[in-house]
């Protein structure tokens, strides 16, 4: 599949790299692409990715196959990025998806709402390729020691 044929669907939307290990997978969600894509190409190498522009289409990429993490912006259009994670968090079948938020916001205040809803790590931009790449490769880890 090619990175144009990624961008048609979200869900369908994941590209594989080549590794020895099971990739780990990740859906952004993020109304603005551009920003979500340069995160995206920090990891692409190494993990397979998905792009939703908002939470209502992500829910439904959800319900079609569940990544390993997904990272997240607060402010998204159709639904507030605390109200997303809880959705994520609560729901039994996507409750062990880790989540990680990539944001603007730099209050203590969201980082605590966040952090409370489920999320498993929170950045506030900017972030660099590499930053966002340990920390990333971190939550993998994670996910294997906890088996998820």
């Amino acid at each position: 599949m090619s990175r144009d044929d990624a961008n048609q669907s979200p869900g369908a939307g994941l590209t594989r790299s080549t590794t020895s290990r099971r990739p780990l997978t990740i859906l952004f969600v993020d109304p603005d692409r551009p920003r979500a894509e340069r995160l995206a190409d920090a990891v692409r190498a190494t993990c397979v990715v998905g792009m939703a522009p908002s939470a209502h289409i992500a829910l439904d990429a959800l319900g079609q196959r569940l990544p390993d993490l997904i990272v997240t912006e607060l402010d998204l259009p159709d639904m507030g990025g605390v109200e997303f994670i809880t959705r994520v968090h609560t729901d039994p079948v996507m409750r062990h998806v880790l989540i990680m938020v990539v944001t603007n916001r730099s209050s203590v205040r969201d980082k605590i709402a966040a952090l409370m809803a489920g999320a498993d790590d929170f950045i506030v931009r900017p972030v660099t390729a590499e930053q966002f790449l340990l920390k990333t490769q971190l939550l993998g880890r994670f996910r294997r020691v906890l088996g998820r």
